[in-house]
């Protein structure tokens, strides 16, 4: 676990939007085998609230990660980064990156100043409140993983989403593979007596 040092968040009204970024980097285990979560321990309360469970099975790329902490303004927090393993095997990834890490309370008086850079997002300035909101762009609406190995990333639920790359080729003795640094497949023999299915 890594803890950040207090966070003072009581010059910003109760009620305000407030959040988390950071970047994301790394590579455990899927469906909660590994766990990495994300949580919020105000001060004086004897044990974190998580607020999100993330997945990441992308080694070399950098995710940006915003989180909604409003129910936080206007306190005292730290934030608290745990990693779990719920077991002993397939334990031989790279684990969990986290880079520039900021707590922030979006201002604006017009909604350029709400400009998050993330298609999948539609910013609005609240002006007579001064804040920020965020909603879910259109669905469908054209935007990028930066994921070299998928195709057709389309915004779905304030999400980028998109569909793994085929490199199949159709040879159940080749080992098919995108590679993520350029995004090329590779269809490599297997080695001699490799099991492969002729279908008969």
């Amino acid at each position: 676990s890594a803890t950040s040092p207090f966070i003072d968040a009581t010059v910003v009204a109760k009620g305000a939007p407030l959040s988390v970024q950071f970047k994301l980097s790394g590579q455990w285990e899927e469906f909660k085998f590994d766990q990495f979560e994300v949580g919020v321990l105000t001060k004086g309360a004897a044990a974190a609230k998580t607020v999100a469970v993330l997945d990441h099975t992308k080694p070399k790329i950098w995710s940006k990660i915003k989180l909604a902490i409003d129910e936080y303004a206007g306190s005292i927090f730290q934030l608290v980064f745990h990693f779990a393993s719920e077991d002993c095997s397939s334990n031989a990834t790279v684990g969990v990156f986290v880079d520039d890490l900021k707590v922030f309370r979006e201002t604006c008086k017009v909604d350029a100043d709400c400009d998050d850079d993330d298609p999948c997002s539609k910013d609005q300035c609240l002006k007579k409140k001064g804040w920020c909101t965020h909603l879910a762009a259109a669905a469908a609406t054209p935007c990028s993983d930066d994921d070299p190995c998928t195709v057709g990333d389309v915004c779905k639920a304030m999400k980028c989403v998109a569909k793994p790359k085929v490199c199949a080729d159709g040879n159940n003795c080749t080992e098919d593979v995108c590679h993520w640094s350029t995004g090329t497949c590779s269809n490599a023999p297997l080695p001699t007596l490799y099991g492969c299915d002729d279908g008969n």
